[in-house]
């Protein structure tokens, strides 16, 4: 769906990513179950943006989909992770607590 049709000043949105791939050149793209970004024709550029915190640097209309290419490199290859840390303690907690339960 071409938000941007719809209405012409629409600043923020959200949607459902479809797909995410790399195109030819290795370059990531997000196909999008709605947009507002522009896609570049007709000597009108690309709008640009954001998608989450990743930058979107190219938008273009191919293959009947609107395509955003992100800055997508190899930062994203490694991801800070955490866990939830009184969840886990707390089940430890509990499985400890039944085992010795049994054990009486």
């Amino acid at each position: 769906m071409k938000l941007y049709y719809e209405d012409p000043y629409i600043k923020d949105f959200t949607a459902t990513l479809v797909e995410l791939k790399q195109d030819d050149e290795n370059r990531w793209y997000a196909v999008l179950d709605k947009t507002a970004f522009y896609p570049e024709g007709g000597g009108q550029p690309f709008d640009k943006g954001m998608l989450n915190d990743v930058k979107v640097v190219e938008v273009q209309e191919k293959e009947g989909e609107i395509r955003q290419w992100l800055r997508w490199d190899a930062s994203f290859l490694y991801w800070r992770c955490r866990l939830l840390e009184n969840f886990r303690l707390g089940e430890a907690r509990k499985e400890n607590e039944s085992n010795l339960c049994m054990w009486r």
